[in-house]
């Protein structure tokens, strides 16, 4: 019998897990974020801003649910370049100084939640100094090195948290960079705030794909990183929940019910285990794709002309296969929609087990 691959009852609501206010270097009042992304459809934001993990509850109404998240860095030491006819230091731009980042966001399982993972008091920096609360106590070492990186995490996870892992292209992260993550949620496959200012790698699901084909549960996100006006309402991450509270929600984002976006959207995905079906709606798309972590990838539509709403795979085979022989367990299927822009939306990544449990 066909099932949704969505587990929860209710509804589709328009979320970006990735944004700064004025409590850190973005240009909008936490206010004022949220009358921006409201008059863009909007409903669910997550306020994280860097180092400092900032409630806003009382921006909170019966259409909008601000989510308490901080955004880390962890760093490589700073390696400057030297001009050879001179013994000083040069003063040069960021993007000159070679050094690989990770930005980890941290999401907070409680709207008030009072724990701070792997706090590093002295990396807080510029207006989020004042926001800074007596409870960021603590000063964890930040390096960027596995052992630290993996130890932060498992830090968050132990007490709730949703880890999300930004913009891998912008920090000068490769494979060997972010294979090693353990115990990541969530992958940024767009970011508009990189893309805006010309980092186009960052529009990618290759990370993505990546950790999915080593096994790892991730989920993917399309996220603004907005820090101006000029990267809002860009891309959004979409969470089916019950209702619009921060339990509900979070609950949500926690089993992955979600799809990432950065203009069509799934209306539903399932699938039948009788049959080996995968069916799915979506809004008017030139391209519904259907990839695979193997040499199995089918489509529905043209990306030249017409638009398609439906379409369904036989994915009967791949799955018999697996069950005869001896196939490792981390085999998935995921979707790609391509609208009449080229704009693009991701599903999660459906591992064989999962389908046929």
């Amino acid at each position: 019998m066909k099932k949704s691959l969505f587990r929860n009852d209710g509804r589709f609501y328009k979320a970006n897990l990735h944004i700064h206010s004025t409590v850190s270097d973005g240009k909008l009042t936490p206010e004022e974020v949220k009358e921006a992304y409201k008059a863009r459809g909007y409903e669910i934001i997550a306020y994280s801003d860097h180092e400092v993990m900032v409630p806003h509850e009382d921006l909170q109404d019966e259409s909008f649910l601000p989510l308490t998240a901080t955004e880390y860095q962890f760093a490589e030491a700073f390696r400057p370049l030297r001009d050879p006819g001179s013994d000083e230091l040069p003063k040069l731009p960021l993007y000159m100084s070679r050094k690989k980042v990770y930005h980890i966001i941290f999401l907070a399982p409680k709207a008030n939640e009072t724990y701070y993972p792997w706090p590093t008091r002295s990396y807080v920096w510029g207006n989020a100094k004042e926001y800074m609360q007596d409870y960021l106590v603590g000063e964890k070492p930040r390096s960027y090195t596995p052992s630290v990186i993996n130890a932060a995490i498992r830090d968050a996870k132990e007490h709730g948290f949703l880890v999300e892992y930004c913009h891998p292209f912008w920090s000068m992260n490769r494979y060997p960079d972010y294979s090693i993550l353990e115990g990541v949620d969530f992958v940024e496959t767009y970011n508009s705030a990189c893309d805006v200012e010309g980092y186009a790698l960052d529009n990618s699901e290759r990370p993505y794909d990546d950790m999915l084909s080593l096994g790892k549960k991730v989920y993917p996100t399309c996220s603004d990183d907005s820090h101006s006006m000029k990267s809002v309402g860009l891309s959004a991450t979409y969470v089916k929940a019950p209702e619009l509270t921060y339990d509900a929600v979070f609950n949500a984002l926690k089993q992955g019910d979600v799809f990432a976006s950065t203009g069509p959207v799934f209306k539903d995905i399932s699938f039948d285990p009788e049959t080996g079906i995968l069916s799915v709606e979506t809004s008017p798309v030139r391209m519904i794709m259907l990839t695979s972590s193997f040499r199995f990838a089918r489509h529905v539509g043209d990306r030249r002309e017409g638009t398609v709403t439906t379409a369904e795979f036989d994915i009967r085979e791949p799955i018999e296969l697996f069950m005869r022989y001896d196939v490792p367990e981390d085999q998935f299927f995921r979707l790609t929609l391509v609208d009449e822009q080229g704009f693009k939306a991701y599903s999660r990544g459906y591992f064989i087990p999962e389908l046929l449990s």
